[in-house]
Parts: C-alpha cells; sequence; structure tokens
C-alpha cells in the first residue's frame, strides 16, 4: 500500500511537471491550478509534506499566472500567505528550502519587497548550515540568492553569486535531480553579465550553455527556451 500512495504520488507530480514545462497561457496555468486541487483531494499521507512535493509546479503555475497575467494585489496576497502558511509547517528540510524559494520569488516579483525576499534567503541559509539537504537545495538557494540581486540591478554581484556553482563537479551539476537548478543558474549568469554590460561574449557563451542544459531535459522547458532566445536578442542590441 505504501508503495502504490508513493507510486500515485510520484505520477501525479510528474503529471504537473509536464502540464507546467509547456504553459504559456493565463488558461493553462489556471488549469494546472486546477488539476492540483483535484489532486490534493486524492493525497495520502504525512501534511503538508507530501502536498508541497507533489504539488510544487502548480505553486509555480499560479505564481506566474499571477505574475505574468492581470490580478489583483488581494489575491497576491492571499497567494503570498497560504504559501507561507506551506512554508512554516513543513518538515522535510529540502521542502522547506523550496518553499522558502518560492517565497523570496513571490516577495521579490509580486509583492516587491526585497526585504522580505532577503530574509527569506537567510532562512534558506540557516536550514543549509544546520541541517542535511540536497545538492539541489544548494543551487536552488544559489539561484534565489542571485534573483534577488538581479531584482535590483546588482549585476556584478548577481554574477559573483551564481559563480559559486564552479565549486560543484561537473557530473554532480549535471545529475537529473540538479540539471534544471544548473541550467536556470548558467541562464541567470548569462542574463546578469549582458545586463550588466560586464562581458557580452560570455554572458552569450552561458545562455548558450543553459539552452544545451534545458535541452537535456526529459522534457525540456519551452518557457526558459523562449526566455534564451529573448536574452540573445538582447545581446545582439548592445552589441
Amino acid at each position: 500500500m505504501v508503495v502504490d500512495t508513493e507510486t500515485r504520488a510520484a505520477e501525479a507530480a510528474r503529471e504537473l511537471s509536464a502540464l507546467y514545462e509547456k504553459a504559456k497561457t493565463e488558461d493553462e496555468y489556471k488549469e494546472i491550478v486546477r488539476r492540483g486541487e483535484e489532486i490534493k483531494n486524492t493525497l495520502e499521507g504525512e501534511f503538508p509534506d507530501i502536498e508541497i512535493s507533489v504539488l510544487y509546479p502548480s505553486y509555480f503555475a499560479e505564481y506566474y499566472s499571477l505574475l505574468k497575467f492581470p490580478s489583483s494585489r488581494k489575491d497576491r496576497y492571499r497567494f503570498a500567505d497560504r504559501m507561507g502558511w506551506l512554508c512554516a509547517t513543513a518538515k522535510d528540510p529540502d521542502n522547506r528550502v523550496k518553499m522558502f524559494y518560492l517565497r523570496a520569488e513571490i516577495a521579490s516579483n509580486l509583492l516587491g519587497d526585497q526585504e522580505n525576499a532577503n530574509w527569506c534567503n537567510n532562512e534558506i541559509n540557516k536550514i543549509i548550515s544546520s541541517e542535511k539537504v540536497s545538492i539541489a537545495s544548494i543551487l536552488r538557494h544559489i539561484n534565489s540568492r542571485g534573483t534577488v540581486e538581479m531584482a535590483e540591478n546588482n549585476w556584478r554581484e548577481a554574477v559573483k553569486i551564481f559563480s559559486e556553482i564552479e565549486r560543484f563537479p561537473e557530473d554532480i551539476l549535471k545529475r537529473p535531480e540538479n540539471l534544471r537548478h544548473t541550467a536556470n543558474i548558467t541562464n541567470n549568469w548569462g542574463a546578469s553579465l549582458i545586463r550588466g554590460d560586464i562581458d557580452l561574449p560570455k554572458g552569450r557563451e552561458k545562455l548558450l550553455i543553459a539552452r544545451e542544459l534545458y535541452l537535456q531535459e526529459e522534457v525540456p522547458p519551452e518557457k526558459h527556451l523562449e526566455g534564451i532566445k529573448n536574452r540573445l536578442r538582447e545581446a545582439d542590441e548592445k552589441s
């Protein structure tokens, strides 16, 4: 029975992830959120950790639907409060890192609250320092810290943070569970080099490396690949 439950949860997580990677429109993001709610009602296990493990893609779908399309401040704060509750009640350290990462994105990009985003990153640092977490959680933290600096146009500091992935061996960075985080960091590293007018050729190089990493995934993320095209266009316009 335990195996069956774990199998169903894993299948549900894969379903939501596959839908999320292809989503571009408001309706597609909202459909993922709706499907996540349906799946939530079928979950068994310790809450909220099982919910976070399975429904995390639907949280990001809701985040992007609020970020990319018209939304009220009330809806944004309601979403932030719900994600904050999950973050506060999760027991698994990797799940707490995941939720603090999402909270930092919400604070920085949805609410314009850089102080709160920095606090979330400090909490992630405490978890990483005091508890055993995965490499994926550490990479997620690097990306979160770097994107906060990007939001403040602190391009050189962002580049410095993203370059921290160089401490990890390439074979570890390219493991399936780490590949997306490695690609995201490399992608943002390239964008920071370009937007900060720091090193355009190196910025292009990082973006092309990130593209190859995304393409190695079982389901390449269309939205990130489209974003790389736009960032390469930015570099061309600066040349």
